[in-house]
C-alpha cells in the first residue's frame, strides 16, 4: 500500500459488517478475536484533528477541534462506500474515529446517526477488546 493516499483502507469484513479504521495507529481487537490492523504513524497524524489549545487565567484549557482538509476529503471517501452499502442492507460499514475526531464533528452539527462514523466501545472497562456489535456516537 502506498503511503498517505487517501484510499488506503484498513479493513475486516464479516458477513455482516465492514469495519474500517479511519486513521488510528493502533489495531483494534474485535470481541470476535479478528483485528482490524492501524496505520504507520505517519499516516495517523497526517488524518488526524487539529487541536487549539486555549489557556484559562484558572490554569484550565479549552480544547477547540478543527477538521482540517485531508480529513475531510477521507470521510468524503467514506460517506461514498457508506452511500453504496446503506441501500442493500447486506453490509453494515463501520468506521471507526478518535474520540476526538467524533467530538469535533459533533460541535460542528455533523449527522453523525447517519454515517458510518462511530468510536470504538470496549467490551469492558481497562480491557483492550473491542465490541464488533455496539458503537459508539
Amino acid at each position: 500500500m502506498m503511503n498517505l493516499q487517501e484510499g488506503e483502507i484498513k479493513a475486516l469484513i464479516t458477513k455482516k459488517i465492514m469495519y474500517c479504521n479511519f486513521s488510528s495507529p493502533h489495531e483494534f481487537t474485535l470481541d470476535t478475536n479478528q483485528v482490524i490492523p492501524g496505520y504507520d504513524k505517519e499516516f495517523a497524524q497526517h488524518y488526524s484533528v487539529s487541536i487549539q489549545e486555549i489557556d484559562a487565567e484558572d490554569g484550565d484549557i479549552k480544547l477547540l477541534f478543527s477538521i482540517p482538509s485531508q480529513v475531510i476529503k477521507r470521510m468524503e471517501m467514506f460517506m461514498d462506500i457508506y452511500k453504496e452499502v446503506k441501500p442493500h442492507q447486506e453490509k453494515r460499514l463501520i468506521v471507526y474515529v478518535p474520540l476526538m475526531m467524533m467530538n469535533a464533528l459533533k460541535e460542528q452539527g455533523f449527522d453523525i446517526k447517519n454515517s458510518p462514523f462511530r468510536t470504538i466501545r470496549r467490551v469492558e472497562r481497562g480491557s483492550n477488546i473491542v465490541s464488533s456489535t455496539k458503537f459508539c456516537i
